[in-house]
């Protein structure tokens, strides 16, 4: 087993580390390696929502004969012994008596890569017994905007914001709007008869679904639970050991991969699919952001912090910016956790009469910039939300070496705002919208920028 099958069946199972994370995602740079990624995946995760119909045994025998030759036998076992404890009744066990492991492992795998086949799913189509050819012409299923340039979207594309504090957009024909948000991966697929896919390998999605055919919900895939949607807003985070999922309006069907259970999500409510089975499983209320938000750090540094290094100071603790290592820019910066992805949802919930008050000092003049990365919450519409952008020259132009001043920041008077490499100039509302990610930065100076409080409140 090579070191790709092994972070495969490791990311089958929700175990990989951060560490496995960015490795994995560097062998999936290579267009082979990614395939047979998401071959496994797609076996494993979209059987959940599936048919287990019987398939047709030419099909089967083919597909058999191909992963005999070409593919690694502990792969799909382990698959297949997933696959098992899901549905132990979709095989008989007299099917099975006289097989090896091997010859029963792969022979379920032929039975349920030919499903996939006979369902209209996967990357490929069928040619001839024991051969897969990809398409001969591209197929384009709906535009995608990132990184401020537009391009039609083809199916079969992984896209990544990993590293990014942007976000891209995918549209579809039918007015169907989905985010990728920042630092997450996402594969795009359709079925034969137009069924939307989605595969979220790490991070979260905010999606606007237009009303879906009957029969042919969206199925959206996540290491730990299947997704189908008919029509409705909603955003999905998926994690190493569970997926959550909020609802602002509609309805979305949740299936929990590691027992089957299945649960129904209804508008304003919440539910959180782990792979454990002993956890509950159930709808809940949205909770209520806070309006204030404050940080002195006073116990230390904050877990998840992105840049900046504890200090002491003569009033107690401080963080010194450092290199935030993210995006193209390499700021020097004061940058929070990343609130949505660690399970908090928000530094705060902004209204038009937010602030955000800064306490800092530095040893010499840099232009000074601050960032919040916000989303819509609750969703309404195809509201996402942007990145703002507060610059101010009198904020530190003439501030003495090492004296502290703290500045206030009327948060719905942005400077500009930034969504997918698109810049807005002049304020812009932030009713509605929660902040879940704040950075003080004098850009790529290193001037000894160096923070000891910051806090949000209304006034």
């Amino acid at each position: 087993m090579n070191r790709l099958e092994e972070l495969t069946l490791r990311f089958c199972d929700g175990e990989l580390s951060r560490a496995e994370s960015a490795e994995l995602e560097r062998l999936l740079r290579d267009d082979a390696a990614a395939a047979r990624f998401r071959s496994t995946v797609l076996i494993e995760g979209e059987l959940w929502a599936a048919g287990r119909d019987s398939a047709s045994t030419v099909v089967a025998d083919s597909v058999l004969e191909r992963l005999r030759r070409d593919r690694c036998g502990r792969t799909e076992t382990a698959v297949m012994t997933s696959l098992r404890k899901a549905s132990p009744t979709w095989l008989k066990p007299a099917a099975c008596e006289s097989a090896s492991l091997w010859g029963w492992s792969v022979g379920c795998l032929a039975v349920a890569v030919a499903v996939l086949l006979l369902l209209g799913f996967g990357w490929h189509v069928w040619h001839q017994p024991g051969e897969w050819h990809q398409p001969d012409e591209a197929v384009f299923i709906a535009t995608l905007s990132i990184n401020g340039n537009s391009e039609p979207l083809q199916a079969g594309r992984v896209i990544t914001t990993v590293g990014n504090a942007d976000s891209g957009e995918i549209e579809y024909a039918d007015g169907t709007h989905v985010e990728i948000l920042d630092n997450s991966k996402v594969v795009v697929e359709q079925d034969s008869d137009g069924r939307k896919r989605l595969t979220v390998v790490e991070g979260a999605v905010r999606a606007d679904v237009a009303p879906q055919p009957a029969g042919r919900p969206m199925m959206i895939n996540t290491p730990t639970a299947t997704l189908e949607v008919l029509g409705t807003s909603f955003g999905v985070e998926s994690g190493d050991f569970a997926t959550q999922l909020d609802v602002a309006s509609g309805r979305v069907s949740m299936t929990r991969k590691i027992d089957g259970k299945r649960i129904e999500v209804a508008a304003g409510q919440f539910a959180k699919a782990s792979k454990s089975a002993d956890e509950s499983l159930s709808p809940l209320p949205l909770p209520k952001l806070p309006d204030t938000w404050s940080e002195d750090f006073a116990a230390g540094l904050p877990d998840g912090w992105q840049a900046g290094r504890l200090i002491a100071s003569e009033e107690g603790n401080a963080v010194w910016a450092a290199p935030d290592g993210h995006g193209k820019e390499n700021n020097v910066a004061v940058t929070t956790h990343n609130a949505w992805r660690e399970g908090q949802h928000a530094l705060a919930q902004l209204h038009n009469d937010s602030v955000l008050k800064v306490r800092f000092r530095q040893d010499a003049p840099a232009p000074l910039r601050i960032m919040l990365v916000t989303r819509a919450y609750p969703r309404e519409g195809r509201r996402f939300g942007k990145n703002f952008f507060y610059e101010d020259d009198s904020w530190n132009s003439d501030l003495p070496r090492g004296q502290w001043r703290t500045i206030s920041v009327p948060l719905s008077e942005a400077s500009y705002t930034k969504k997918r490499g698109n810049i807005d100039n002049g304020p812009e509302p932030v009713d509605g919208l929660a902040v879940f990610m704040l950075q003080v930065t004098t850009l790529e100076q290193d001037v000894g920028l160096t923070v000891d409080r910051m806090w949000i409140s209304r006034e």
